[in-house]
C-alpha cells in the first residue's frame, strides 16, 4: 500500500540519511559521550535498529528488514531499511539495489564466505 505521505516526498538524498544518522548519534551521545565522533560505522556496531527507527520516523513507508548473524568483530545481527526499492543504512546514505551490496552484509559474506540465510522483513 503506497501512503500519501510517500507520494509527497522525493528520493531521499545523501544529506537526509546523514540527518538521520546525526538525530542517532546526538541521542546516543547522552550515553555514551567520550565519542569524538558517531560515525556511520560506529553506528552500525550496535545502534543500527535505532537508526532504522528513526528512518522510519521520517518515511513511513520505509521496511525494517534485518539478520541475526554477525561476525568476530561485530557479533550482533543488522537491522536496515528498504524504501523505494533501495536499501538503506547508516552506512550507505545513497541506497543500494540489493541488500547484499550493504557493507555489514559484505562484511559477513567476507568472514563466513556466505550470505546470511535468515534476512526477514521485521515490519512494515
Amino acid at each position: 500500500m503506497i501512503l500519501l505521505i510517500d507520494l509527497l516526498r522525493e528520493d531521499i538524498t545523501a544529506a537526509d540519511v546523514n540527518r538521520i544518522l546525526k538525530r542517532t548519534g546526538d541521542e546516543q551521545d547522552l550515553y555514551e559521550p567520550d565519542w569524538e565522533e558517531f560515525t556511520p560505522e560506529v553506528c552500525n556496531t550496535g545502534f543500527c535498529d535505532i537508526f532504522a527507527e528513526k528512518f522510519r520516523e521520517e518515511y513511513p513507508g520505509a521496511e525494517l528488514w534485518g539478520t541475526d548473524w554477525g561476525t568476530k568483530e561485530s557479533p550482533f545481527g543488522h537491522v536496515w531499511i528498504k524504501y523505494k526499492n533501495l536499501y538503506y543504512d547508516a552506512e550507505t546514505p545513497s541506497g543500494v539495489e540489493d541488500w547484499k551490496s550493504i557493507p555489514f552484509i559484505q562484511r559477513v559474506f567476507n568472514t563466513r564466505k556466505k550470505y546470511p540465510d535468515d534476512i526477514t522483513q521485521l515490519s512494515n
